[in-house]
C-alpha cells in the first residue's frame, strides 16, 4: 500500500490530543464542535483543534501513512473488557457461560411486522389459483381460459418443453393421463427446490467466518479509514474493531451439525435422483465444448491420430448435424463457430474468428483462418484440452431430449478441494439421448445437475465421442424443474 501525502503534522500535539479524545468531552465556556480530520470534540474559542491542529473551516488533510503505521494505538481503542481487572474478567465470563441464557418472551406480547406492499403483492400472485374462489368474475376468466388455452397438454408443452403423444395416435395419452404427468412433475420440481434450500444451507454453514469492521458512528471518515489500513496491513491494534461470525450467525441462522446435513441432503438427493430419473427431460444448450482426453506426456497434452478425428468429426454430425446443419439452426442466430483465430504472431489460438475480429487481435487477416478442429492449437502451440464449439453469449443452442435406464439413481461429485459440499449431483445411467430434430441415439453419456443461482436446474451433459479420446460437453438447464 502506498504511502499518503499530507503536509507536516506536529506528532507530539497530535499524539497527546488523540489521547485525550477518549472522554470526548466539550468544553462547559463554548460550542462544541467536531474537527473535519480527526472527528474530535473542538472546544478553543479560535476554532482550532487541540487535537491535531487543524483550523476550523480549513480542508482537512489525511494523516501520514507512517505516522498511522507507528502509532496504531492512537487511532484505535482497545477492548474495554480487557481494562477490567483479571478477577472481574473471570466472574464476568462465568456468568457469560453459565447463566447468559435469557428466558423466552411471551410469544402473546410479539409484535407481528406488517407486510410490504411487495410482499402482499408475492402473496396475490402465489395464490392467484385460488383466486377465483373469492371474485364470480374472475371464476369465469379462468374457467374459459382453462377450457380453451391451458389445458394439460398447453401445460406440459410450455413449462417442461414436452410434446405429448395425441390421443388418438398410438401411444396416446387421454386427458387425465397428461394432467398426471403435469401433476408428477411438479411435484419432482417441489422435491427439487428442497434439495436446494438443504444444499444452501450446508454450503452457507461451511463458507468461511464474515469477518467486518466496526467503528464508532460519531468517528471521522479519516480515523476510519485509518483503522482500515492498519487492518488490511495486519496490524494487531486494528483488531480491536473487528467483528468476526460464522456464515450462519451472518444470515441470522441457527447453527448446525454439517456432517449430519451433508448425510440428510444425500439422502434427499437420491430420492429426489429416483423420481428425476422416471421421466423424460428436455435439457436448453447454453454452450457446447469439445472436451480431449487423451494421453499426456511430461504433463502436455499428446495430439490425437487422424482416425480419432475422423471419428469425431463423424460423431458430432451424427448427434447435432452436419456443419451446415449446425450454422442454419433456427432457434439461435448462428451459435456454431465455423471457424477459429489462426493466432497472429502467437503460435495457435482457441477464440473463435468473429471473437477474435471483435476484440481486434488474435488473428492475422492475411493468413486463412482455422476451419478443422484438429488443426486448433493453443496459443502456446499445444493441444487444448477444451474448444467451445459453440458462440459465447448466444441464448440458445438446441435441445436436448434426455431418458434415463429404470435403475437410475443420483450420488454425489465428490468436491475438490475435499469438503462436506458437493459441487453436483450425478444421476446415472443415460438410456437415450437426442438433439431436438435429429434421431435417438444411444451412447455412454453422463449427467450431472447442480445449483445456477436460486434453482436447482444448472446441469452438464457429457457425450462420449471417441472412447477414452473425445467428449462432448453440453452446459445446459433443465425445462421446467424449478
Amino acid at each position: 500500500m502506498g504511502a499518503r501525502q499530507s503536509a507536516p503534522v506536529d506528532r507530539t500535539t497530535q499524539q497527546a490530543a488523540l489521547e485525550q479524545d477518549r472522554a470526548g468531552a466539550g468544553s462547559k465556556t463554548h460550542a462544541c464542535s467536531h474537527c473535519a480530520r480527526c472527528g474530535r470534540a473542538v472546544t478553543d474559542a479560535n476554532g482550532v483543534c487541540q487535537h491535531c491542529g487543524l483550523e476550523a473551516g480549513s480542508p482537512y488533510e489525511p494523516y501520514e501513512y507512517e505516522y498511522i503505521m507507528d502509532n496504531p494505538d492512537t487511532f484505535c481503542d482497545v477492548f474495554p473488557f480487557l481494562k477490567l481487572p483479571a478477577v472481574v474478567r473471570g466472574r464476568a465470563l462465568e456468568y457469560l457461560l453459565s447463566a447468559s441464557e435469557a428466558r423466552p418472551a411471551d410469544p402473546g406480547s410479539d409484535k407481528r411486522v406488517p407486510y410490504s406492499a411487495a410482499a402482499s403483492l408475492d402473496t396475490l400472485i402465489f395464490h392467484a389459483r385460488d383466486i377465483k374462489t373469492v371474485s364470480k368474475a374472475i371464476a369465469s376468466d379462468v374457467r374459459l381460459i382453462e377450457r380453451r388455452a391451458a389445458t394439460p397438454r398447453a401445460w406440459l408443452r410450455g413449462l417442461w418443453d414436452v410434446e405429448p403423444p395425441h390421443d388418438s395416435g398410438p401411444g396416446g395419452r387421454s386427458r387425465e393421463g397428461v394432467l398426471g404427468e403435469c401433476r408428477a412433475r411438479a411435484k419432482i420440481g417441489a422435491h427439487a427446490n428442497l434439495v436446494l434450500e438443504m444444499w444452501n444451507r450446508l454450503t452457507t454453514s461451511c463458507a468461511a467466518r464474515n469477518v467486518r469492521l466496526q467503528t464508532p458512528e460519531r468517528w471521522s471518515a479519516e480515523r476510519r479509514d485509518a483503522v482500515e489500513q492498519l487492518f488490511d496491513e495486519g496490524i494487531a491494534s486494528s483488531w480491536a474493531h473487528v467483528r468476526v461470525s460464522t456464515r450462519d450467525e451472518a444470515e441470522r441462522s441457527s447453527p448446525v451439525e454439517k456432517a449430519a446435513l451433508a448425510d440428510v441432503l444425500d439422502s434427499t438427493v437420491g430420492r429426489f435422483g429416483v423420481k428425476f430419473a422416471q421421466h423424460s427431460w428436455t435439457l436448453r444448450a447454453d454452450a457446447v465444448q469439445l472436451i480431449y482426453r487423451g494421453a499426456t506426456e511430461e504433463g502436455e497434452l499428446v495430439d490425437a491420430d487422424d482416425a480419432a478425428y475422423d471419428k469425431v468429426d463423424a460423431r458430432l454430425a451424427q448427434l447435432f448435424g452436419s456443419e451446415t446443419e449446425r450454422s442454419e439452426n433456427p432457434r439461435s442466430a448462428e451459435p456454431w463457430i465455423q471457424a477459429w483465430a489462426n493466432g497472429d504472431d502467437r503460435l495457435g489460438s482457441t477464440f473463435s474468428l468473429a471473437e477474435a475480429r471483435k476484440m481486434g487481435w488474435g488473428h492475422d487477416e492475411s493468413r486463412p483462418p482455422v476451419r478443422r478442429i484438429r488443426d486448433v492449437r493453443d496459443y502456446n502451440g499445444t493441444k487444448p484440452d477444451s474448444l467451445d464449439l459453440t458462440h459465447k453469449g448466444t441464448k440458445s443452442v438446441g435441445t436436448v431430449d434426455l431418458l434415463f435406464k429404470r435403475d437410475a439413481g443420483a450420488y454425489a461429485q465428490a468436491p475438490d478441494p475435499p469438503g462436506i459440499v458437493p459441487p453436483f449431483y450425478f444421476i446415472s445411467p443415460v438410456a437415450n439421448l437426442r438433439w431436438r430434430g435429429r434421431c435417438k441415439v444411444k451412447t455412454n453419456s453422463t449427467f450431472k445437475i447442480g445449483s445456477r443461482g436460486t434453482r436447482l436446474e444448472g446441469a452438464v451433459l457429457f457425450i462420449e465421442l471417441v472412447p477414452g479420446v473425445f467428449d462432448a460437453c453440453i452446459s445446459c438447464t433443465v425445462a421446467g424443474l424449478s
